[in-house]
């Protein structure tokens, strides 16, 4: 089974689409988040109304609890990502993902989707199956979940609220 690892990012953007039911779909009950991310989810929720729908239990299961014994989040979080040490929730959600995508059994061939563009390339660089909004909204055309012409709409007013850091053309981009 292959599971599906959204950013809080990528949530957002589905919740100021008013799209949450469509990204669940594309989900097909695989999705996963750390605990980082969940509470990301609950706390966005305050100011992107949509959020306070999502059943994290339904959509997620437990999130995942990755603790930090050694240090090897908060160096992903700092160093790779950026993360200030003052701000221990920077970057955390990206950071937990990579890491249990990468360390913890069972999870080696699972989807990262992210608007982070650094954790975008990287997640690349090292192999994992990496997707951004732009990329769902292309494999969404594809299954025939929605039209390009919607994927088109819905990019053009992601990219307006600078949601997005690939916006196509046109319609044509997806598909």
């Amino acid at each position: 089974m292959t599971f599906w690892f959204p950013d809080t990012s990528v949530i957002v953007n589905f919740g100021h689409l008013d799209q949450l039911d469509l990204l669940r779909g594309h989900l097909r009950g695989n999705g996963k988040v750390t605990q980082a991310v969940s509470a990301e989810i609950a706390e966005s929720a305050n100011w992107v109304t949509p959020l306070t729908t999502i059943d994290q239990q339904e959509w997620f299961g437990e999130p995942i609890e990755v603790p930090d014994d050694e240090g090897a989040i908060e160096g992903i979080r700092v160093h790779r990502f950026g993360g200030e040490r003052s701000k221990p929730k920077q970057h955390l959600g990206e950071s937990e993902t990579l890491y249990v995508i990468q360390f913890v059994s069972g999870y080696s061939d699972a989807v990262w989707i992210t608007k982070d563009k650094s954790a975008y390339q990287f997640g690349k660089t090292k192999g994992i199956v990496t997707r951004n909004t732009f990329d769902i909204l292309c494999e969404m055309v594809a299954f025939g979940d929605i039209s390009s012409a919607d994927a088109f709409a819905w990019a053009t007013r992601l990219d307006g609220m600078d949601r997005l850091f690939y916006c196509p053309t046109s319609a044509s981009d997806f598909g």
